[in-house]
C-alpha cells in the first residue's frame, strides 16, 4: 500500500486504489480470459506491477500457506534443525510466497536460521521485492535473503554445481507461465531441479491455476511423477496410484479455500465482481523420498474431499480420493444425525482431509454409507469431529495412519 501511495502520489488510500483500477482490470482479464502471447509484459510496467501487488500479492501470500501447513502438520515433513533451513522461490515476482514463508518459519520454535533464495526474470519486480524485505527486516531477524535476477528456465545460471542445496523449493503460479503449452519440457526441467537442487529430505512445492484446461494438464504432470521410480508424490494425494479423476475424465482435482480478503482488495473488486472470497488452485508436492504411508483399516477410510459437499434434504454426500487411489462417494443419511451435526456438515470444504469410521459398502459400485455409529473427522486443515446419533467415541485418525 505504501509503495503504491508513493508511486501514485495519492495520500488518501481510497484515491490511490481508484488510480489503479484500470490496471487491476487489465490484469484480471489477462489472467482469467485473454492469456495471449506476451501476457507477462506487465512485469516491465511499474503501474501494472503495483496493481498486481495490490490485488494478487495478498492472494499468493495466503494461498501458499495451505499446502505448506499440510506438509508440516499432516504429512509430517520437517525442516532441518541442525543447520539453516534453505528455501528457493522460483519465479518469485514481488516476493509474496517468500515473504509468507518467512513469516511462517520465523516464528518456528526450533529453527535458528532461514536462508531464502528468490529468482525472477523481472528486474523491476525484484527491485520492489528487495525494498519490501529491507523495510520489513525487523519482522524476520533470523532470515537472510539472496534475491537474484535469473530466468528459472535457464538452469545453468542458478543450479548448484556440486551437491543439492535447498530443503524447500516453491514455484507459485510460475511454471504455468514459464512452460505454457510445453508439458514435456516442464517435466524434464522438473526432473533436473529435483535431481540437482533439492536435498534428499526436501520437498518441491508447485502451485498452478485451477482452470479446467490447466488442471487436466497438471494431472498429467502429477501422474508422471507418481509413476516415477526416483521421485515421489507427497501431496495433495494420499497415495501414488494413477489419478482416478484423470482416468474418469469428469472432474478436476483442485483446492477451494475460503478466506477473508483485505479491505483494499474488496475495494478494488467492487466493479470487477471476481470471486475473491475463495482461493482456488491446484498444487503438487514432490520429494526424493516417499511420504509416510497411510493404512486403511476395514470399515474405515481416510480421503481428501475432491468435490463440494452435496447436501440435500435426505442425505449428505462427500466425494473422496482415498489412500488406495480409488474415488468413492460417502453418503450419510440425515436420519442418522442430530440437528446440530447436520448444521455442522456445511463446514466441510473441498480439499479437506477426512477420516470416517463404521462404514457400510453399498450395492452401487464406489458408494459407501456412514451409519448412526459412524464418526467423520476433518484431520486437516481445521479439526472438526462429527458423529452419528449412536457414536459414543471416534477413533483417532492417527490410529489409521
Amino acid at each position: 500500500m505504501e509503495l503504491a501511495c508513493q508511486q501514485s502520489k495519492q495520500q488518501d488510500p481510497h484515491e490511490m486504489l481508484r488510480s489503479f483500477e484500470t490496471e487491476v482490470r487489465q490484469l484480471s482479464d489477462t489472467f482469467t480470459t485473454e492469456r495471449k502471447e506476451g501476457f507477462d509484459a506487465y512485469q516491465q510496467q511499474t503501474s501494472m506491477l503495483l496493481a498486481y501487488g495490490l490485488f494478487y500479492f495478498p492472494q499468493t501470500f495466503a494461498r501458499v500457506r495451505y499446502p505448506l501447513l499440510e506438509l508440516l502438520a499432516h504429512r509430517k515433513w520437517s525442516p532441518p534443525l541442525e543447520r539453516p533451513l534453505r528455501i528457493l522461490d522460483l519465479g518469485a515476482g514481488l516476493g509474496a510466497a517468500s515473504i509468507s514463508f518467512a513469516h511462517l518459519f520465523a516464528s518456528h520454535p526450533t529453527l535458528q536460521e532461514i536462508e531464502i533464495t528468490a529468482l525472477d526474470s523481472s528486474r523491476q519486480s525484484l527491485q520492489y521485492f528487495r525494498k519490501l524485505t529491507k523495510e520489513q527486516s525487523a519482522q524476520w531477524p533470523n532470515v537472510s535473503w539472496d534475491i537474484r535476477n535469473a530466468d528459472l528456465r535457464k538452469t545453468e545460471s542458478w543450479l548448484p554445481t556440486s551437491s543439492p542445496h535447498w530443503d524447500l523449493i516453491i514455484a507459485s503460479f510460475s511454471l504455468n507461465e514459464a512452460f505454457y503449452g510445453a508439458l514435456d519440457e516442464q517435466i524434464k526441467w522438473t526432473e533436473l531441479v529435483l535431481t540437482r537442487a533439492l536435498q534428499k529430505t526436501g520437498v518441491f512445492l508447485i502451485l498452478d491455476p485451477a482452470s479446467q484446461e490447466k488442471t487436466h494438464r497438471f494431472e498429467q504432470y502429477r501422474d508422471h511423477f507418481a509413476d516415477h521410480a526416483r521421485y515421489h508424490v507427497w501431496s495433495p494425494c494420499l497415495h501414488e496410484h494413477p489419478c482416478p479423476l484423470r482416468q474418469e475424465g469428469k472432474r478436476q482435482c483442485h483446492e477451494v479455500r475460503q478466506w477473508e480478503p483485505p479491505d483494499s482488495m474488496t475495494f478494488l473488486n467492487r466493479r470487477l465482481f471476481r470471486h475473491i472470497t475463495s482461493l482456488k488452485y491446484s498444487f503438487l508436492a514432490l520429494g526424493k523420498q516417499p511420504a509416510p504411508a497411510f493404512s486403511q483399516p476395514e470399515g474405515q477410510a481416510l480421503f481428501r474431499m475432491i468435490a463440494p459437499l452435496q447436501n440435500n434434504k435426505a442425505h449428505a454426500q462427500m466425494t473422496g480420493c482415498c489412500t488406495d487411489g480409488c474415488k468413492r462417494e460417502f453418503e450419510w443419511l440425515k436420519r442418522c444425525l442430530d440437528k446440530p451435526t447436520q448444521k455442522q456438515l456445511v463446514q466441510l470444504e473441498r480439499g479437506d482431509i477426512v477420516h470416517v469410521t463404521s462404514l457400510q459398502e453399498m450395492s452401487r459400485d464406489g458408494y459407501v454409507r456412514l451409519q448412526k455409529d459412524s464418526s467423520c473427522t476433518v484431520v486437516h486443515p481445521t479439526p472438526l469431529v462429527l458423529k452419528g446419533k449412536n457414536a459414543d467415541s471416534a477413533q483417532s485418525p492417527d490410529d489409521a495412519s
